[in-house]
Order: C-alpha cells, then structure tokens, then sequence
C-alpha cells in the first residue's frame, strides 16, 4: 500500500536514486548533484520539507520545499518554493503528485508560510492553485556607442572571500523593497556559487568605480541573446556599463541582442518584449500561492529573474 508522508531521515539516498530515474535527461539535476548539493546542505533543509509517495521501501513520487526570504515592496515574506516535483514513470497518472502537493501546502499553511512559490514548465499546473504571476522579459540591440565607465573584473580573477564578502554586502542594498527578490545569506551564496551551472564563473564580472564596488551581473548564453541571468547596479552609469559588457560577450559569440527580465533595458534599443514563455529564452512560468489573507498575486509585472532553481 502506498503511504503519503515525509522523508525519513536516512532516507536521502533512496530518494536519490529516484530522482534520478525522474530525472535523467536533465543535467542542473543530475550531473550537478544538485539535491545533495544544494538542497540536502541548506541550513533551513530538513527530511520533513522533502513529501514522498512510498510502496514497500521504494519512493515513488516526491516534492521538495525550499524555504526561502524574499523582498516585497513593504518588507519580506516567507516563501515556500516548490521544487523536483516528479513521479517514476511507470507509477504516473495515479495522482501521487497532487496528493503530495497537497501535503506540501498543509505543512507550509501551519508553518505560517505567506506564499508558495515554483517555476514551471509543465502544464500540469496550469489549472492548479498556484495562479502565473506576469513578467516582462526584455530584449535590447546590443549597445556599442561607448566604453566601460568602470572596471568589469572577471569572478576568476576576484579572492574568493572577497567575492563573497562583496556579494553578501552589496545584494541586499539593490534589493530590498523590490518585488520577488531572494534574500540570500552567507550560507546560500556559498552553496549556490559552488556550481558553475547556477552561477556560470565565466561571464560573472564585478564592477568597480574607482575601487569602490558598484555592481556584478552573471551572463549566459542563450539563443541569440546573452541573458543578464542576475545582477545589481548602483545607478544608470553602472546599468549601461553591464549593458555593454553583455554586449561585449554577445558579440564574440555572434549574439545579436541582451535579454533580461524587468522594463530596465527599455531605456536601451529594445527589441522585443516577451510577456509569456517563448522557447529558450523565457520557457517556465513563474507561480505563486498565497498561504495568508493579504498576500495577492500582482497583476503587473515582477522583478523576478533568478534561474528555475530555488
């Protein structure tokens, strides 16, 4: 008989090996390692956060909440995020999924969650209860009228306390009172700059002004774009700076535009705006569901454009 509940502790590796068998083909999952990596090692992980669906030892299905901070113009909320969401294929359509999702939004309510959150791109959810919220992805010409106004040093070429001494000082500052922004810590920096497919070492630049440190973006190559995956900035000055680095690196790789989720590039030479999923460039629906009275998802667009990971 099938039984509904929470990860055991000790149970970490039989789910594993399923999660691997539901996800083979993708590599952030299964070639990064990324549960035990990035999950498993999080301080606010525990087996009770993991829902699974268990037949005489074997999981069959299971969800993941990642509980998270996150900025909203009057303050911060507690979020759940919903993620590895997956059922063994031969044990699909029985319902395991959505019996665990429900178990999921049982612990988050009576943890006093504000919201839930996760990124999709299966249409399962799409008539579930968390709604899509709206996002603007804009894509600008590549800029090529001016040089940098600050120095861009390479992730590479930073000490790696002092990487992650500028981050933790400086992230906050960009985001605090924005709409949907992760409050990160120490402890997810470190997790999260481990990998290389989270955080691509090789397009993430630091900005400097004089020595006095003015923002970071983290590039990636996408389609025929380079997508600005993350970043702060100071000011304008700073923006039109990262603006010409991507363009910089998208013209190297044969790129023909910049793309970024919020309406900053529409100052620039803007291309198109892409308010829905369109291929590789804008391919998962960001939703969310609100655990309190008062919590309601915004109809106009949100600054959101962190990777499909939370």
């Amino acid at each position: 008989m099938v039984e509904f509940r929470d990860l055991r502790p000790g149970e970490e590796s039989e789910l594993i090996k399923t999660m691997y068998d539901v996800f083979k083909d993708d590599p952030a999952i299964v070639k990064q390692d990324y549960f035990r990596r990035h999950v498993a090692n999080e301080h606010t992980y525990h087996s009770s956060n993991v829902k699974v669906a268990v037949d005489e030892g074997r999981i069959l299905s299971h969800v993941v909440i990642q509980e998270r901070e996150m900025y909203v113009p009057n303050g911060i909320i507690k979020v759940g995020g919903i993620a590895l969401v997956g059922t063994l294929e031969a044990q699909r359509g029985k319902g395991y999924a959505t019996r665990l999702l429900d178990l999921a939004i049982a612990d988050m309510r009576s943890r006093d969650y504000d919201a839930s959150m996760l990124f999709t791109k299966n249409p399962y959810f799409e008539d579930k209860t968390w709604k899509p919220l709206k996002r603007e992805y804009v894509v600008c010409a590549l800029k090529t009228d001016t040089e940098l106004k600050s120095s861009a040093v390479n992730f590479r070429d930073m000490p790696p306390d002092e990487s992650l001494r500028v981050l933790q000082a400086h992230y906050s500052s960009f985001s605090e009172g924005r709409r949907f922004l992760l409050k990160r810590t120490k402890s997810y920096w470190e997790n999260r700059l481990s990998s290389d497919l989270i955080f691509p070492k090789e397009n993430f630049w630091f900005f400097f002004d004089g020595g006095k440190f003015v923002g970071y973006a983290v590039l990636d190559k996408k389609e025929q774009v380079v997508d600005v995956k993350g970043a702060v900035w100071a000011d304008d000055a700073t923006l039109d700076d990262i603006v010409l680095k991507a363009s910089e690196v998208a013209g190297k790789a044969g790129l023909d535009g910049v793309g970024m989720f919020g309406s900053w590039l529409k100052r620039y030479n803007s291309m198109k705006v892409i308010d829905r999923r369109e291929g590789d460039l804008y391919n998962a629906d960001l939703c969310m569901l609100p655990l309190k009275a008062g919590v309601e998802v915004p109809k106009e667009p949100v600054l959101f454009w962190q990777t499909d990971h939370f």
